[in-house]
């Protein structure tokens, strides 16, 4: 018996994303990568169908306007939170320079 993820096949890729880092044990995403590659899968379709079957029944119990209310109150949160900065680290010592310097 195969995985719930053998029925899907290669779909159009969507307009908005998300972006969530994942951090699984190495054993775990190295089987999960293999076993998406077998089915010609990204790790990230597979992961987007997998959620997408599991939040399905939940979706049903919200309207429409709640779901679009969530999706921009999401967004307008997203725009709102600081973006990350990467600084260039430059040492004020240098051990090879205080070496030297004897």
């Amino acid at each position: 018996m195969g995985g719930r993820l053998e029925k899907y096949a290669k779909k159009s890729k969507r307009k908005s994303h998300h972006q969530y880092p994942w951090k699984p044990e190495t054993e775990m995403f190295a089987l999960f990568q293999l076993y998406c590659d077998r089915l010609n899968l990204s790790v990230n379709e597979a992961l987007c169908h997998l959620v997408e079957e599991e939040i399905s029944n939940f979706k049903k119990e919200l309207t429409k306007d709640q779901i679009e209310d969530l999706v921009v109150s999401f967004e307008d949160a997203k725009e709102e939170r600081p973006k990350k900065t990467t600084i260039a680290f430059t040492p004020m010592f240098d051990p090879e320079e205080d070496e030297s310097a004897e």
